[in-house]
């Protein structure tokens, strides 16, 4: 009896694989096949053309032409038998002139001079514990063959591939007239068992009874984290490796809060919800046979499918986090060579920075506006600031149902002892460390500058106005251009000096150099205004002493008498004030250029400079109404 499935007429012989092999089948061995029963071959009408021999397997490759004709054709064929019966059609062979014409180009159009010497030699392959040494003395001769097959083999290999680079160019193809190419390795195929045993089908059913893993919403979830969201990237790595002028401190720290927060948003208001509307969408087909209809039965069921959702989104959920960690962890590893630039003749690096810390005046020193310890938790905060984005992210059920007051209903988070986290933590301290060790090397650079803040030029001004005569007024304007020069020294600094991972900016250490030069100077100058608001006041009072003695009435002889000897001495004193103006004009001329003067001094400068042309005519008027009392 033979069941109507089974009838070779009914249906393609592929079709009949499940149905007649199992999971514990086996190729039969060539060496027993002749004594397998031979069923009695069927009337020319009903039988089967016999296979070519070409297509017959190499099990069958021992048989006789007479047990050959015996076998019955009806039976199917076996997998293997089917892949030799199709493999012509999917596999087209190269002609002879395809394979004579590749082999003459490998052999005769590539030069072994034009193909780099093998790395490996005998010494090379013995000092390594490739090969015995005993070995190579004891049988030399063959040793030496064998280095010289391996060494033909390597330029054949080599030749090989460069033969096939050339021909993945259609038009080098024609050119060569090579349509294909032969084969370079066997083609092997693997058959399992069909269909799975019973240990495949049962674990499969413990999967979709207990763990849910194989229903469709969690299918869905699955394809769509693949689609969608497997591949994204939560922070945007390449964006602080690209700029050869990187973000401060603040700035950084702003940019990787706000992709994580970003990230985290997108998570939530768009992977979150996706999910929960496929599980509304199969509802019916899926989870809803789960629960229970009867009031107080046991949820145990649909609670435990909502956890394998939830376990599920989590372990999806971590591969992101762990996967934006591992890269950001590349990302800083390619600065591992660090930034010892103490053989270096000038400062270069290949990659581009990735912080910028500032260098300041700090408490009368020079040092970075934070410490080592404060911009590596710069870094690390970055996987940090990762692990969070996985904290107190709600379970699709906690949505659908709308169960919001258990905060224990979350996703999984990312603990931050995770083995894969604390690697990449490790690595990254391991990393900044290297990096460490430019930064103090070129803040000596830096050192030269110290006697700006540490007073000692200062005490060079305190020296030059401290001296017990006057100091002339013309040696202000060059004491002041020696001082300003220091600030061209300092304003010949580099702004950014890229140490590998970190870009030092001198901006700022550089503004409060010269601030404090220019204080330096104001000292200067103020010296100077102080001593102009004062000599300038001291002449006016001269001035007006003298005028109010002149201005005195006469009326008898002995105030004209005393009145000509005031006039005489003014006119003396004149001569001694016009010289103090011409010292008072070069100090006003001087803060002209290196001061702004308030209108107060600038009235009294006005009014000093009036002064003499005043007193001249005052003058004249004594000495005329002297010369009346005297005649009257």
């Amino acid at each position: 009896f033979v069941a109507y499935k089974a009838k070779d007429y009914h249906h393609y012989p592929s079709d009949l694989i499940g149905a007649n092999y199992r999971g514990g089948s086996q190729i039969p061995n060539p060496r027993t096949i002749h004594k397998l029963r031979l069923l009695p071959s069927k009337s020319s009408s009903t039988t089967r053309k016999k296979l070519p021999e070409k297509h017959l397997s190499e099990a069958n490759s021992n048989l006789n032409v007479e047990q050959e004709s015996a076998v019955d054709c009806n039976r199917p064929m076996t997998p293997l038998e089917q892949k030799n019966h199709k493999r012509p059609k999917l596999i087209k062979s190269p002609s002879q002139t395809d394979t004579e014409r590749y082999w003459h180009y490998v052999y005769h159009g590539i030069d072994n001079k034009h193909i780099p010497e093998p790395q490996f030699s005998l010494e090379s392959l013995c000092k390594r514990g490739k090969i015995k040494k005993g070995l190579v003395t004891s049988f030399p001769v063959t040793a030496n063959e064998l280095y010289l097959e391996v060494k033909e083999n390597y330029y054949t290999a080599v030749k090989q591939g460069i033969v096939d680079y050339v021909l993945l160019d259609k038009s080098e193809r024609q050119r060569l007239n090579i349509k294909r190419s032969p084969p370079k390795w066997p083609h092997v195929f693997a058959q399992p068992p069909v269909p799975w045993s019973n240990t495949v089908y049962q674990t499969k059913k413990v999967l979709q009874s207990k763990a849910f893993l194989l229903r469709p919403c969690i299918k869905k979830i699955s394809y769509l984290w693949a689609e969608k969201y497997q591949n994204r990237d939560l922070i945007n790595t390449s964006e602080f490796s690209s700029s050869p002028l990187p973000p401060t401190i603040k700035g950084f720290h702003d940019s990787i809060v706000k992709q994580c927060t970003d990230a985290r948003n997108f998570l939530r208001n768009q992977w979150i919800e996706e999910c929960v509307q496929i599980l509304i969408k199969y509802r019916k087909i899926d989870w809803d046979p789960l629960v229970s209809r009867k009031p107080g039965a046991p949820s145990e069921k649909i609670e435990r499918y909502f956890s394998s959702v939830a376990a599920i989104m989590s372990s999806m959920m971590r591969e992101l986090v762990t996967k934006s960690i591992w890269d950001w962890m590349q990302l800083i590893h390619k600065y591992a060579v660090g930034n010892d630039i103490s053989q270096m003749d000038e400062i270069s690096f290949s990659n581009f920075p990735i912080l910028t810390v500032q260098v300041i005046v700090k408490y009368n020193l020079i040092d970075f506006e934070m410490t080592y310890e404060e911009w590596e938790m710069e870094f690390l905060s970055v996987i940090y600031k990762l692990l969070q984005i996985s904290e107190y992210m709600p379970r699709a059920d906690k949505i659908l149902l709308r169960i919001l007051e258990d905060e224990k209903m979350n996703l999984y988070p990312v603990p931050s002892n995770d083995q894969l986290v604390e690697m990449c933590i490790n690595s990254v301290k391991k990393d900044l460390k290297f990096n460490n060790i430019g930064l103090q090397q070129y803040l000596k650079h830096f050192e030269k500058f110290l006697y700006i803040i540490n007073g000692s030029l200062d005490e060079d001004v305190d020296k030059f106005l401290n001296v017990e005569e006057e100091i002339d007024v013309q040696k202000f304007p060059e004491k002041i251009h020696e001082i300003q020069m220091h600030k061209n020294e300092v304003n010949s600094e580099r702004s950014n000096v890229h140490l590998n991972i970190i870009n030092l900016n001198t901006d700022t250490l550089k503004k409060q150099l010269c601030e404090k030069i220019d204080a330096i100077c104001q000292r200067l100058i103020n010296f100077q205004v102080k001593i102009n608001a004062k000599h300038t006041q001291w002449i006016c009072d001269e001035f007006q002493s003298m005028q109010s003695q002149m201005i005195k009435p006469i009326t008898n002889t002995e105030e004209l008498v005393e009145m000509t000897n005031t006039l005489k001495v003014s006119q003396m004193r004149m001569e001694e004030l016009v010289k103090e103006i011409k010292k008072a004009v070069k100090r006003i001329l001087f803060l002209m250029d290196h001061a702004l003067l308030s209108e107060k001094e600038l009235m009294c400068h006005s009014t000093m400079l009036r002064w003499p042309k005043s007193m001249v005519n005052l003058f004249k008027v004594t000495s005329v109404e002297l010369h009346k009392k005297r005649e009257e």
